[in-house]
């Protein structure tokens, strides 16, 4: 971290200068009836068009005029969201609600909070949020951007506890809403106007009625269309089936292994003794060809996908990535044939964390696993130069979110070689005993922070590998990154650099629904059931850490809910939870072992005082010590990835019938 500060500071000093005044009333196409605010609220289908040529009959249609703009008045090139045909299926509803600004309005008004889930489902709830087709009502949670140290500018964000269903229609209800003083909030401007002239609005009403939801007292209404599985996934499904049929594998469904193992060169083989390295046998390095579906050359950052004539990604002629590959054979290797596993890396990190993790030389030697891992292109080490200048300038969030794609195909790939007889299982640094230190047979994910959150992504689109776990995981970027303690770094570019902190929301919203087909909020529905065309199914073992600093456990929990993991019967400690019903809306396990995704808390190592419970708000609260690495770093913990990633896995009960305990490895450094 203190590496990432030294490279970021210099950027925070360059974009720190005063803000640019910007004009108070926006222009028509981006207010909704006769509001003031540009695109208020959002995500509204008042900024679509409608198109017979997308899954949803709508295209997003938002245009620039009408954008957050940074501190040298450049606006949000949003080209790329306006080939969507609908808002992020993690959307976060952001609201400019005049006269709630404080907690004392928030718990005036009756909101639900991120403690009481349940209390938005409740007859009078004052937000309401309707599937238009089934009339169903949706969990969520709201909160105030307390990123904001300008209470005037103080956005209401309403977060879905289960993603919103792909190419569904919503349709919000906001009434009843209270100042800090009990008075009551009257209706938005325009809106009186539009529930007596306006038909759009008009059927909004009807629907709510029939719904049951009463709209006395009515603030504002609106809806909003989720994008659908096509649009958010086509780029990378494109790109993944166009790599694997080069090698001539044009099945991936049946998760077998045909056609021909992607090319690699081994580059150093670094043996060890048992003195030098109890865990390890072997590291080995090299590099393997990857097709480039970026402009780029080589795929370095900064590049964007090369569209062919159809209008998705295509590889430039001749054009390949040659990725990096680390692993590490584990000493255990010479008495068994063991597993072979992918192994994601944190936080702009790189494929080197493999072999640098004391964590990952334990699993590996513990549980006889060959750990390979490659960089998260889009999100490792040499890209954080350019994550940091985009930062100051999001028209270009392309190319994060288009290489990120492509650092998904090189995973797939990597797990090719792991899988492929004429793979890396061929080659003399591979060998022990006269025999593959791993078997081809299965693959298997393990990853960790960023590599949970990827990962999850990642196994929804894996045609190598059917089971994953997820080390303290989670999704909706936009949800995550303001509650992390990593934001105090980023935040510090991304703050100056857009100064009017009213758009806060809004410009990570609006790249949120470019980073949904690069992250696990735009395959989550996909994760573990009805897996898109052409793959096989997956299930997944979620190992969240609870107090984490750095990734928010509610990210988790929105994760779980959406791909139904189930937890067990006592997730937390006594003591440890604020919420009325912990972990509302995931399910517990009856019994063990449990044939199924899993979603597992652990407490921190060390006690219950050891750390604070979960923040409350969108901003990183924390202090003490950070539980983050608790659970990798636990015996048990272990224990249980390794029977999850097994042929036929179980997900088996290593607590005791109770909450999981972390504790501190003696290992750990």
């Amino acid at each position: 971290m203190r590496r990432l500060i030294a490279v970021a500071l210099p950027v925070v000093v360059l974009l720190a200068v005063a803000p640019t005044a910007m004009g108070a009333t926006p222009p028509k196409q981006c207010r909704y009836l006769s509001g003031k605010t540009s695109l208020d609220p959002f995500p509204n289908d008042a900024f679509t068009r409608r198109s017979g040529a997308t899954s949803t009959k709508r295209r997003v249609n938002i245009s620039r005029r009408c954008t957050p703009a940074n501190k040298n008045r450049v606006r949000m090139d949003v080209t790329d969201q306006n080939r969507l045909d609908g808002f992020s299926p993690g959307s976060q509803l952001i609201l400019n609600v005049p006269g709630l600004r404080t907690s004392r309005a928030f718990r005036r008004s009756g909101l639900a909070p991120i403690t009481n889930i349940a209390a938005s489902l409740q007859k009078n709830a004052p937000i309401v949020i309707l599937d238009a087709k089934t009339r169903k009502r949706q969990a969520y949670w709201a909160e105030l951007d307390f990123t904001a140290t300008n209470a005037s500018k103080r956005m209401l964000l309403v977060h879905p506890a289960k993603n919103f269903g792909e190419g569904r229609r919503y349709v919000v209800i906001v009434r009843g809403l209270r100042r800090a003083n009990g008075r009551r909030i009257g209706a938005a401007v325009g809106v009186r106007r539009a529930v007596r002239r306006n038909r759009r609005v008009r059927r909004m009403i009807r629907l709510a009625r029939r719904a049951k939801v009463s709209t006395r007292r009515l603030f504002q209404v609106w809806d909003f269309t989720v994008a659908s599985e096509r649009s958010i996934q086509s780029r990378m499904l494109t790109i993944r089936n166009d790599a694997f049929a080069k090698l001539g594998d044009r099945n991936l469904a049946d998760n077998r292994v045909t056609g021909a193992s992607p090319s690699f060169n081994v580059t150093n083989v670094e043996s060890f003794t048992p003195a030098q390295n109890p865990n390890l046998l072997r590291r080995v390095t090299g590099t393997f060809q990857v097709p480039c579906y970026l402009t780029s050359p080589g795929c370095a950052p900064g590049g964007r996908f090369n569209y062919g004539p159809n209008g998705l990604p295509a590889q430039r002629a001749g054009s390949f990535h040659t990725a990096p590959f680390t692993c590490v054979v584990p000493r255990s290797a010479a008495a068994a044939q063991g597993r072979a596993s992918l192994y994601g890396h944190g936080l702009l990190g790189d494929a080197g964390e493999a072999t640098r993790g004391t964590h990952v030389h334990l699993m590996a030697n513990e549980h006889d696993i060959t750990f390979c891992a490659t960089d998260w292109a889009g999100f490792s080490e040499p890209d954080l130069g350019n994550t940091i200048s985009l930062l100051g300038e999001l028209s270009r969030f392309p190319e994060m979110a288009d290489r990120i794609q492509q650092g998904f195909l090189n995973f797939l790939y990597l797990g090719r070689l792991m899988r492929h007889p004429q793979g890396l299982a061929s080659n003399a640094a591979f060998q022990v005993s006269g025999r593959s230190a791993f078997n081809t047979s299965a693959l298997y994910y393990d990853g960790n922070s960023q590599g949970g959150i990827l990962g999850g992504a990642l196994a929804a689109m894996a045609p190598d590998h059917r089971r994953a776990a997820l080390g303290v995981p989670g999704m909706n970027f936009s949800v995550l990154l303001t509650r992390s303690s990593n934001w105090k770094v980023y935040g510090a570019i991304f703050n100056p650099a857009y100064p009017d902190q009213a758009t806060h929301p809004l410009t990570l919203s609006l790249i949120q629904m470019l980073w949904d087909r690069s992250e696990g909020s735009g395959w989550s529905a996909h994760m573990t059931s009805d897996p898109p065309a052409g793959t096989p199914s997956h299930e997944v073992l979620m190992h969240v850490a609870r107090g984490d600093h750095q990734v928010a456990p509610a990210a988790a929990d929105i994760m779980a809910r959406t791909i139904g993991a189930r937890t067990n019967r006592r997730p937390l400690a006594p003591g440890a939870a604020q919420d009325k019903r912990p972990l509302y809306g995931i399910r517990r396990i009856t019994s063990f072992p449990f044939a199924g995704s899993a979603i597992i808390y652990w407490e921190p190592g060390g006690g219950l005082g050891r750390v604070p419970l979960q923040p409350l708000v969108n901003t990183p609260t924390h202090s003490g010590v950070d539980p983050h690495g608790d659970p990798r770093y636990t015996v048990t913990a272990r224990r249980q990835k390794s029977e999850f990633l097994k042929p036929g896995g179980r997900v088996i009960d290593v607590c005791g019938g109770g909450f999981c305990q972390a504790e501190k490895d003696p290992a750990r450094p």
